[in-house]
């Protein structure tokens, strides 16, 4: 259980390390976001979860990301990066395509992508832990 709440901290500690940088550097981070149907926006696929526009999207992004990759190393510690990886590289792909044009940043599809998936697995798995995890998810 230790080793997780470290994981899920150093997971969310570097959303933070990486606003700080943004704010110390003479350069916008929010460049490297998701922008729909360009080339350079491709990039945004794998960074757009680590930008945040401002402290309280960084905030209201924190303690769901910690909470959701906490449960996730507790109860699903093999599937959890794969989770992780498909639901970053999935839901990029789908922003890039079907996205608004603008730049599109923050862990907030990260964050759903993981609420899907624990609810999906009380459902699909239909043993009672499951079950019982994804009603609390929920």
């Amino acid at each position: 259980m230790v080793k997780n709440l470290k994981i899920s901290f150093l997971f969310v500690f570097t959303l933070w390390v990486v606003f700080v940088v943004d704010l110390i550097l003479p350069m916008d981070f929010n460049k490297f976001g998701i922008v729909p149907r360009t080339p350079f926006g491709l990039i945004g696929i794998v960074t757009s979860p680590f930008l945040h526009a401002n402290l309280t999207h960084l905030i209201s992004n924190t303690v769901p990301l910690f909470v959701l990759t906490l449960i996730l190393l507790a109860f699903y510690k093999r599937e959890s990066l794969s989770v992780i990886i498909i639901v970053v590289l999935l839901g990029g792909i789908l922003v890039w395509i079907f996205g608004r044009s603008s730049y599109h940043i923050g862990a907030s599809g990260l964050i759903y992508g993981v609420v899907a998936f624990l609810i999906s697995c009380g459902i699909f798995r239909r043993n009672l832990r499951a079950i019982i995890l994804s009603i609390i998810v929920l």
